[in-house]
């Protein structure tokens, strides 16, 4: 048997051994992994931000827009359809709308250009409702449904659903709520005017020459981020140097939460055709009638209330959301009618 003080001995050997090993193989300064990144200098590249001005199409005025548009845009100009530019907008919604049926809307409906385009039967069920008010346009289809089929047990749905969104036409443009205005998506046949305006972005030509500089498009280097007005064929840009694309994110995450709680007291869904689960409202009328006082309208030219604006100051309503000084809110073309003006935009989450 070993003698206790030999395996006290070989013990401490063993632990002088491994200590000795221990110290040649641990870094006397470690490095914290937090800090490796900033040893290489890796960064993510920032996206440019722009204030953008086009010219609208004729075919796509339909009497509710004006000639020129604002917008704001993120991403590289002239870069091609895959260049990931992203679309920000608060304009006129055409699915989200107050309807009275007043003379106005009579009188639309009867006009010269209109007379051949509605059937009597929709003009007669129209003037039934005269007088009344829908605080949206699913509502309305609910009323126009049950009194057109009491005049016609026949008729089919999809029919009664193409009367309405002919019927949307009519309505005036201050009629109009002002909400997040979304591009339809580069797959579209059909692209809305958020679409037109991102491809024409995407795709400014090399050669189109700034009115200003006389330079061509390829030709402006750094005088296109300068934060001047590029005046180009159909599009005026404005490099915005102080406003991050992630701001405008967050900014258009709040906006359709704000519509999504609006659209779930109202009970609209964007689709004009009112759900399966559609009832009558539950909610106070007096609620109803603060949320929609409350909700901005569109109106083509100032004077502007409170809860009034166009494309122009709803661009900059964006921007100031998005944390914009006014210094930096600045016109991109002479029909900016409306960028200096604020849009109140109640959010229905906040207690007031």
């Amino acid at each position: 048997m070993p003698k206790i003080s030999s395996v006290v001995s070989s013990c401490y050997h063993l632990f002088s051994e491994h200590q000795q090993l221990s110290n040649e193989t641990t870094m006397t300064n470690p490095v914290s992994r937090r800090i490796v990144h900033k040893e290489y200098g890796i960064s993510l590249k920032s996206v440019p931000v722009w204030l953008a001005t086009a010219k609208t199409p004729l075919a796509l005025l339909n009497g509710r827009h004006t000639r020129s548009h604002s917008f704001i845009i993120a991403g590289t100009p002239g870069m091609g359809s895959r260049s990931g530019a992203q679309y920000y907008a608060i304009n006129s919604d055409d699915k989200r709308s107050r309807i009275d049926i007043d003379s106005l809307f009579l009188k639309k409906l009867n006009n010269v250009r209109n007379q051949n385009k509605f059937p009597i039967d929709v003009k007669e069920t129209v003037i039934k409702l005269q007088g009344q008010k829908f605080t949206c346009i699913e509502d309305f289809y609910k009323k126009y449904n049950e009194t057109r089929l009491k005049a016609n047990t026949n008729i089919q749905q999809e029919q009664i659903a193409d009367e309405v969104k002919s019927l949307t036409y009519l309505i005036p443009s201050e009629k109009k709520e002002m909400w997040i205005y979304k591009n339809n998506g580069k797959d579209n046949a059909k692209p809305n005017l958020g679409e037109r305006d991102v491809r024409m972005f995407e795709n400014i030509s090399p050669d189109d020459t700034d009115k200003i500089t006389g330079r061509k498009f390829s030709e402006l280097g750094e005088y296109l981020y300068s934060g001047n007005v590029i005046k180009l064929s159909q599009l005026s840009i404005r490099y915005l140097p102080n406003i991050s694309s992630i701001s405008l994110i967050e900014t258009k995450q709040s906006l359709l939460l704000h519509r999504l709680y609006s659209d779930e007291v109202l009970q609209r869904n964007g689709t004009l055709i009112p759900t399966p689960l559609h009832e009558e409202k539950s909610i106070p009328a007096d609620n109803i009638k603060t949320m929609l006082n409350n909700i901005p309208t569109y109106k083509m030219l100032p004077p502007f209330t409170e809860t009034q604006g166009n494309c122009s100051s709803g661009a900059a309503t964006f921007l100031r959301k998005s944390g914009a000084e006014e210094k930096d809110i600045l016109a991109c073309s002479p029909r900016n009618y409306g960028l200096h003006h604020n849009i109140k935009t109640w959010d229905p989450l906040v207690r007031n």
